[in-house]
């Protein structure tokens, strides 16, 4: 089978049970043009067979290729699908089923009268296997009645699968426009009658294939000429200037499932809007102008594809095929996850300047070593072949696009992919990163090929489903996404230079989806890298803690481009604001990952760090390492300690490397090497809030009272903001603070039935002077020369871990939750009543922060988040749903506020 074949492989999910109560998978094969094979119940199935070609036409599988075949459903008889069937049905003993016309060639090419089935639409026929049908000639089974002397044939009992024949209609070629196929403007009002009535089989027998006595000679390039040869010879490559009648083939799969067939753009309404049963798949091919129970149709091939697909009834999946160098699937069902229908929104268009797309360009090209994409780029160091825009089917028909990077004369490659939704290659973005340090071919979050190609890994950057090149609407986390990269990593995996190991590497969203499609087990998944990824869509980020959190995850959207739609979490969030089965989907099962998994953490990241751990600890063998990072995730993923570390791991999983991996330390933080996370050390202190401002050691030191903030007061996230309450306490001996903190506040509202209650731990020295951390190396910021010139943002600054609680989701949640870690239950609203005095517990995400004696740790409370925004556009867009004054109550024995903060010592 050539290599072009495994790439135009379509797989579909098993339809149902077969009525003997057994799983049967269905493989789908294009074969170019119109030309397919099922594979389906134990049979081989070609529709149309289009395997002789002009000498320059593209051949995806050779007809000398083909042994097996237990039938052949041909569409019509022109030159483009029917030539091949009769070589086939000769080498094999297939049945062919096709129109007079066809059937009549066949014949006379010496098919074999017993091997041909003409029918004209409107026939049920039930298909078997050889077997059965060599059976039933030698009298070993049941047959059906025959008229005396007639070939035996099988009882229909014995019928694998079964297949419906109605007649349909073939596109109409306008004159002086054949080489429109989706035209709007051209293809509307009436034809000239010329035109339509005589269609396309006038224009064939009297222009195209008269086209060498029509051409002037210096108009005839080599690929008309090689038509000219092929059509010349008609006693090889056979058909007819004659359709013969266009068939549409509806094929039974199992129980109310089928595939439907349809080989060119026209078809009888009636037909298809009462066809039972509807297909689940639709195969149709698209050309000239749309025919429409036998006249023009008044408008362009989508408005009539839409119409198809609306007749019958939005299949799963529909493949548009004929003219293209391969088929096109999309998506026509509605998105739907745990019976939720899903909302979708337009995506922002592939044209748009910032999506930095050029288009789907296949191709494959030499980068010697040395290369470099431009001036001041990292070269590639060892001579590496860039597979540019490779097909890679989903089970649903969908096709992914993906560039490949691997070392030349090299096979039985292991492969780092990376799954991402911000295009393939060269989407160049870095933080504190030096523009000579990467080649500019690395995908945004993803390893670099010129680092790892000279390790003898190939680098497979994966477009993720709807965006750019990729087929369909994009998906936001959760097990359809999971799905797609299960179905990735097999594919990659049987490639011809692949050593069958792949794993998955990347940052936020590319680590992100590791967690659920490690989940999902594929057989070829050797390991995982995810470099700090969130793991739960709704309790983590979008909504954490019952607080919807939307300018981040709008601004994220509105960089996701597509020409199709993509999945809208904000619209989602806003129908439906509690937990349900949709948003728990969107939560990783970390619990079924068995694959080896190398985790990064970091504490700086608004978005990961709980996603980070909280799967690390979930993850139930010990094949694991967590690995906290003190600076940013982009800057880290390109240090060179890191890849040193991330190859140390590799080699050791993927290659077999006797480098001593295992016994690196489970859980280092920075150069600290720890053995577990939680770190099994770990004292908890708690601390007790104070009216005189303290964090008091002894609960009996607590001064009672009641202290106050406006919770609506707008919030910049610079740093500033007004409003807020806080405690402070000072270390008396040298300290390190590491893990998750949990604060239990008393507090109420007279102002409104619900409260967004946000806290942050922050650090002082010992003149109280609030701390930051920078996330990048100040020398490593371009343009940066003092502290004062980082911008306040969350990327590059950090100023210490939060921790945030809707008021009205204060239940917790007992299987979710940890000793020292609440969980909360989400699924209903608890309403306050005014002045209600209410125990919020609230968890406080994880942090490494080391105290000298005399500096401080500082609590706030506040009714706005108090971190810096992710980015600048981002100021002062998140709104909380805080109207009026917030009251908390500190009360040692009626209302004991209080944190507990973890303390380990180094």
């Amino acid at each position: 089978m050539p290599n072009q074949l495994l790439q135009h492989i379509l797989y579909f999910t098993t339809l149902a049970k077969h009525e003997v109560d057994t799983n049967y998978d269905l493989i789908c094969a294009f074969l170019g043009a119109t030309t397919f094979r099922l594979r389906a119940c134990g049979l081989t199935v070609f529709l149309d067979a289009w395997f002789k070609r002009p000498t320059l036409q593209e051949d995806y599988l050779s007809v000398d290729d083909i042994h097996e075949a237990d039938y052949i459903f041909i569409s019509h008889a022109h030159f483009d699908h029917l030539p091949g069937a009769d070589i086939i049905a000769k080498r094999t003993g297939a049945i062919v089923i096709g129109n007079c016309e066809a059937i009549n060639i066949l014949r006379k090419a010496g098919v074999p009268d017993a091997q041909l089935m003409a029918v004209q639409g409107g026939e049920r026929i039930p298909l078997f296997s050889q077997d059965i049908r060599n059976k039933a000639n030698e009298g070993k089974i049941e047959l059906r009645p025959t008229p005396p002397g007639a070939p035996a044939l099988p009882h229909p009992r014995y019928a694998a699968i079964s297949v419906d024949v109605w007649p349909s209609l073939h596109c109409l070629m306008p004159e002086g426009h054949p080489e429109y196929l989706d035209s709007g403007t051209v293809y509307t009002g009436a034809a000239h009658p010329y035109v339509c009535t005589f269609d396309v089989n006038y224009g064939m027998k009297h222009g195209l294939l008269k086209i060498d006595q029509l051409l002037p000679e210096d108009e005839k390039n080599d690929g008309i000429l090689s038509f000219v040869d092929y059509i010349k010879d008609r006693k090889i490559n056979l058909f007819s200037d004659h359709d013969g009648g266009q068939l549409m083939y509806n094929i039974h799969i199992s129980e109310g499932n089928t595939i439907l067939w349809n080989a060119h753009l026209g078809g009888y309404e009636g037909i298809i809007r009462d066809l039972v049963p509807k297909p689940r798949l639709a195969i149709i091919g698209i050309a000239g102008r749309a025919n429409y129970n036998g006249r023009p149709f008044d408008g362009s091939a989508a408005q009539f594809a839409t119409k198809l697909v609306n007749w019958l009834d939005q299949p799963s999946q529909v493949v548009w095929c004929l003219h293209d160098k391969r088929s096109m699937a999309i998506e026509t069902s509605p998105y739907v996850v745990a019976g939720i229908p899903v909302l979708l929104t337009p995506a922002v268009p592939n044209d748009s300047p910032n999506a930095k797309y050029n288009g789907i360009k296949p191709s494959v090209t030499i980068l010697h070593k040395g290369h470099r994409k431009s001036p001041g780029f990292r070269p590639f160091p060892v001579d590496t072949i860039w597979e540019r825009d490779i097909t890679i089917p989903m089970r649903d028909g969908i096709l992914l696009r993906g560039d490949v990077f691997r070392p030349t004369n090299s096979k039985g490659l292991p492969a780092l992919i990376a799954f991402s939704p911000y295009g393939k290659s060269g989407d160049e973005g870095r933080a504190g990163v030096p523009v000579e340090k990467l080649s500019g071919y690395e995908s945004f979050e993803a390893p670099d090929p010129a680092e790892w190609t000279q390790h003898g890994y190939a680098v497979v950057n994966v477009t993720t489903r709807g965006i750019q090149g990729s087929e369909g609407h994009h998906k936001w986390h959760g097990k359809a996404e999971a799905r797609d990269g299960y179905d990735t990593i097999e594919y990659i995996a049987q490639l011809p230079w692949s050593d069958g190991h792949t794993a998955l590497a990347g940052n936020s969203w590319l680590a992100t989806n590791q967690w659920f499609i490690a989940a999902e087990q594929p057989p070829h998944l050797t390991c995982i890298l995810p470099l700090e990824g969130l793991s739960d869509v709704y309790r983590e980020t979008l909504c954490r803690d019952g607080v919807p959190y939307l300018p981040f995850w709008s601004f994220l959207g509105n960089n996701l481009f597509s020409n199709n739609e993509r999945e809208d979490v904000i619209s989602m969030i806003n129908k439906y604001p509690l937990m349900n089965d949709y948003w728990e989907d969107k939560r990783a099962k970390a619990n079924l990952i068995t694959v080896p998994a190398y985790v990064l953490a970091s504490m700086s990241t608004g978005l990961h760090t709980v996603g980070s751990t909280r799967c690390f600890e979930d993850i139930p063998h010990e094949k694991k390492w967590l690995r906290m990072n003190a600076t940013q995730e982009w800057h880290d993923l390109y240090r060179d300690d890191t890849n040193a570390d991330l190859k140390k791991f590799l080699d050791f999983y993927m290659k077999g490397a006797e480098n001593g991996w295992e016994m690196t330390p489970k859980s280092p933080i920075e150069n600290v090497p720890f053995n577990n996370w939680p770190i099994p050390e770990t004292q908890h202190r708690t601390l007790w809030l104070s009216h005189n401002g303290a964090l008091e050691a002894a609960q009996e030191s607590v001064v009672p009272g009641k202290i106050s903030y406006q919770s609506d007061a707008p919030a910049l996230q610079e740093d500033d903001d007004p409003e807020f309450v806080e405690f402070s306490y000072t270390f008396t001996e040298k300290s390190t603070m590491i893990g998750p903190a949990r604060a239990v506040l008393y507090m109420s509202c007279s102002d409104h039935d619900d409260m967004d209650v946000f806290v942050i731990l922050r650090k002082a020295d010992k003149d109280g002077n609030i701390l930051r951390n920078y996330n990048i190396p100040i020398q490593d910021l371009v343009g940066v020369n003092d502290q004062k010139d980082v911008a306040l943002i969350n990327t590059l600054q950090y100023v210490g871990p939060t921790g945030v609680l809707r008021a009205s989701h204060r239940a917790l949640d007992p299987n979710l939750s940890k000793p020292h870690w609440p969980a909360h239950d989400h699924t209903k609203e608890t309403k306050l009543q005014s002045s209600e005095v209410v125990k919020l517990e609230i968890g406080i995400w994880p942090s490494a922060i080391q105290f000298e004696a005399g500096e401080k740790l500082i609590l706030r409370v506040a009714g706005h988040q108090m971190t810096l925004a992710e980015f600048e556009p981002l100021r002062g867009g998140f709104k909380t749903g805080n109207i009026g004054r917030h009251y908390l109550h500190l009360d040692s024995d009626n209302y004991p506020s209080r944190i507990t903060v973890p303390l380990v010592e180094i």
